[in-house]
């Protein structure tokens, strides 16, 4: 489904702000 999608691409934008953080 294109919710599943939205929220995988929401959780690996969250991922790369922390990774980019450090």
């Amino acid at each position: 489904p294109l919710f599943m999608i939205e929220f995988f691409i929401s959780i690996l934008v969250i991922i790369a702000n922390i990774y980019l953080s450090f």
